[in-house]
């Protein structure tokens, strides 16, 4: 395998790996603001 297939393919990686952790943090912010939204009359559920 070549140098610039190697790079390739620890870009993909890292890509890949930036895209889950920004899904995870956004999927925590999310769970983490739903007992704020809570707070609020049980009606509104």
């Amino acid at each position: 395998m070549s140098t610039q297939t190697i790079l390739f393919i620890a870009l993909f990686v890292f890509v890949l790996m930036a895209i889950g952790l920004i899904r995870t943090m956004a999927d925590f912010n999310r769970i983490t603001d739903e007992p704020s939204k809570k707070k609020g009359p049980p009606d509104e559920l």
